[in-house]
């Protein structure tokens, strides 16, 4: 399977933003901020009208926003080739640009300037020394990702330091990218790798979830039955769950059924995040086994059997019945006292049980 991911969604990005001169000597002193690619309006990110929704660590996520990533006065006066591309499926990631352009008013702050802004290209091991846990005996490198620049008006990427952000607690250093070495899967075996738990769980995490973007763009067929976990570009939920029922080959797009309105959208996973649910299933996938594909969920499967109210009993009673309802089987079911669902319907069985024995004995 090649191995392709999304070359926006779902990846982290570093940036620097304001308009006032950097100096390369202070790198820890700018005002870095870093987070989430969640979605983008264009799959070429060299578009100059390209915009992305981001959603910062140190923030909600119902404070995510879109972005101009290049400065307005760069853009060009052509359009891009990619963006006749993919129309369709990027129709709810344009509307929602457009609702938050319509929602910004005269007195709103200046449109952001990016003067830095770079997206997580790929996973390395890193040296901390100071990290706690660290020893000669242990090793001092821990997994981290490396970043490719889209903006870099500073020239950053023309000097030798350049950031590095650890998996494990996002702490950012700065190194040089040719003394580091790719990793592609945990490998306690790696020279001067510092081998504990949460290192391996936090690579596994990264290698699945690139393997999972990797299915989603490369073979998504496979994926047809399966339920994903798609971000929600609009709405008052983050994320919401869906099963794939078709595949677009064409557009890229996935048609995917939403489990909690029961509706069907079509998403780009190259415009908008996916996540493959269920344990062990891009495992699975990528070993040529046929994993589970999971039911979708409907609305009677959801919502229990209504309980019987104290009214029905109390009226069952009067005609001189006993209460009873239906299974799920359509079968009738005479309720005892030992399975009223609640203390004041099994009190008002009681007293009304009683009333009618005194009754019948006058």
């Amino acid at each position: 399977m090649a191995s392709k991911r999304p070359p926006l969604v779902g990846r982290r990005f570093l940036s620097v933003c304001g308009r006032s001169p950097l100096k390369l000597s202070r790198l820890y002193d700018w005002d870095w901020r870093a987070g989430w690619v969640r979605a983008a309006t264009t799959l070429d990110s060299t578009d100059p009208h390209l915009q992305v929704l981001l959603e910062f660590d140190e923030q909600s996520w119902q404070e995510r926003d879109w972005y101009n990533v290049y400065n307005q006065s760069q853009e060009s006066s052509q359009p891009s080739k990619s963006s006749k591309q993919g129309k369709k499926g990027r129709k709810s990631v344009e509307s929602s640009v457009k609702h938050k352009t319509e929602e910004k008013t005269e007195g709103d702050d200046e449109d952001v300037v990016f003067q830095l802004f770079l997206v997580e290209e790929r996973l390395t091991v890193a040296h901390r020394p100071n990290c706690q846990g660290s020893s000669a005996t242990s090793g001092t490198l821990y997994p981290a990702i490396v970043f490719k620049p889209l903006v870099d008006q500073i020239e950053m990427y023309n000097t030798k330091k350049l950031p590095v952000e650890f998996l494990s607690d996002r702490k950012l250093v700065f190194q040089e990218y040719s003394q580091l070495k790719t990793m592609k899967k945990w490998d306690p075996s790696l020279p001067g790798l510092a081998v504990c738990d949460r290192s391996e769980r936090d690579v596994v995490r990264w290698q699945e979830e690139w393997a999972g973007q990797s299915i989603l763009l490369g073979t998504p067929t496979l994926l047809l039955g399966y339920r994903v976990e798609v971000y929600r570009v609009e709405g008052t939920t983050q994320w919401f769950s869906a099963v794939i029922v078709g595949h677009n080959e064409s557009s890229g797009e996935f048609t995917v059924t939403d489990d909690t309105v029961l509706e069907e959208h079509y998403e780009n996973p190259s415009l908008v995040q996916f996540r493959i649910l269920g344990q062990g299933v891009v495992d699975s996938i990528l070993e040529g086994k046929e994993g589970t594909v999971a039911p979708r969920r409907s609305r009677p499967s959801v919502y229990r059997t209504p309980r019987p109210s104290s009214a029905f009993i109390r009226r069952s009673f009067e005609k001189g019945e006993k209460p009873r309802r239906k299974n799920s089987l359509g079968k009738v079911k005479h309720l005892k006292p030992d399975k009223l669902e609640t203390q004041k319907e099994l009190k008002s069985w009681k007293s009304r049980k009683n009333r009618l024995t005194r009754r019948k004995s006058e």
